[in-house]
């Protein structure tokens, strides 16, 4: 505090000896401001954002931008009283600091440990853990609530749930409806064995928090296959089962695809997309490849990711996993994994490179110049551009020109003889 005592008199006293000096001043005062707003900015600190908006205040009507001076004392306003008004939106902004969100669970976990509640920090997937420690408490006969708006927990409970246990109740207040509750007795009951031993699947394959979802395939469509065909209920079955190989999963993973998007029996996946692109052409100007199935490859890393994921809430738990998630649909990349979407291009390469121009015979040097889209890039001109066909240019195939010529020769030998 001394220090900057001192210093603010050193620029009060240089402020009024020299107006270059003062200019200067006022200069890197402006500058700080900048530097404290992106400071805030790439730290996500919210207090700090709405400190440096306030030091604008000053910079704005200097510089005449009146519109943002009236602009930004309304909005300083408004979030100042985003805590009070909209305090759902204010969390979800302090929240998506990493560094807020830590220290509040610090915080949070302290404070609650010193009232002597018993307090779990999760590392790894917090749902797993939410749900084994619910489990624990009923396998000793203790009737657990639980407060969670997240599927993965209610899915859980659902296929770990024992008759010999005590019950468990699920809260949950998604955003469109008031307070649900839910007792997973009575869904367990409801849903049947045939469903609950294979709901691990169904979620994993359907979407879950690890998994992609495919489009117009959701959790209802696979358990009706499930309930109606043998074949499924098969699939379900080794695709839980710790023992296969990412050969065997990758394959059935296919398989599954082929029924859910009506193929026939001995149908390869990419196959069945083709045919499924050719209906989708004939039946409509609007071609959406959303709707199409996988490719072979994607179905098949997909399949992986699931049977990985299947395999981690059976055990309700990451410790000790023989499972390598570089071997299950993963990859490393820096610190973090992220899922391996496929191993093939979209395209075959020449069809990736394919270009073409659209040059005027007219011109001086038809394709000579790197102007032709054609030559800019290597390439020699094809049957799609747009004068030259491929042919009468500077930049054409010479093995095609002289077999247009051998042929124009036959056929005038033909027609003088």
């Amino acid at each position: 505090m001394k220090l900057e005592r001192c210093i603010h008199k050193y620029r009060t006293i240089l402020a009024e000896k020299s107006r270059t000096a003062k200019l200067w001043l006022e200069y890197i005062d402006y500058v700080d401001i900048v530097k404290l707003f992106i400071r805030a900015e790439r730290l996500g600190n919210w207090n700090l954002h709405l400190v440096a908006i306030e030091k604008m205040f000053n910079l704005f009507a200097a510089t005449g931008h009146s519109n943002y001076a009236k602009s930004s004392r309304l909005y300083l306003q408004l979030m100042r009283e985003l805590p009070t008004d909209y305090p759902w939106l204010y969390q979800e902004t302090f929240f998506s600091n990493e560094g807020n969100k830590a220290q509040f669970i610090s915080l949070l976990s302290r404070y609650l440990t010193s009232d002597g509640q018993i307090v779990h920090n999760s590392t790894g997937d917090a749902d797993t853990m939410i749900a084994a420690s619910a489990l624990e408490m009923a396998m000793e006969g203790k009737e657990v609530n639980i407060i969670a708006d997240d599927t993965d927990v209610l899915i859980l409970l659902m296929h770990h749930w024992r008759e010999s246990m005590a019950d468990i109740y699920l809260l949950a207040e998604p955003k469109k409806k008031g307070l649900q509750v839910w007792r997973i007795r009575d869904l367990v009951s409801k849903a049947g064995a045939a469903v609950t031993d294979r709901l691990l699947f169904i979620h994993a394959w359907s979407g879950c928090d690890t998994t992609s979802a495919t489009l117009g395939q959701g959790k209802i469509n696979l358990v009706k296959k499930i309930q109606i065909s043998e074949e499924v209920q098969q699939i379900s079955l080794l695709m839980s089962d710790p023992t296969a190989t990412p050969e065997q999963v990758g394959k059935v993973g296919a398989s599954l695809f082929v029924i859910l998007f009506g193929g026939k029996h001995g149908d390869t996946l990419n196959y069945l997309r083709y045919v499924k692109y050719l209906e989708m052409v004939s039946s409509s100007k609007i071609v959406d490849p959303q709707k199409l199935p996988p490719t072979q490859r994607s179905a098949h890393f997909h399949s992986l990711r699931v049977h990985l994921q299947v395999m981690l809430w059976k055990r309700l738990t990451h410790e000790d996993l023989e499972f390598d998630p570089e071997r299950w649909g993963w990859k490393l990349d820096g610190t973090r994994l992220s899922p391996i979407m496929t191993d093939l291009a979209a395209a075959p390469e020449a069809l990736l490179k394919f270009v073409w121009c659209k040059c005027k015979l007219t011109s001086r040097n038809p394709c000579g110049t790197n102007t032709c889209s054609c030559r800019k890039h290597g390439l020699k001109c094809v049957t799609a551009c747009g004068d030259c066909r491929g042919v009468n240019c500077l930049n054409a195939e010479d093995d095609i020109i002289d077999n247009l010529e051998e042929n124009f020769n036959l056929e005038d030998q033909d027609a003088m003889l």
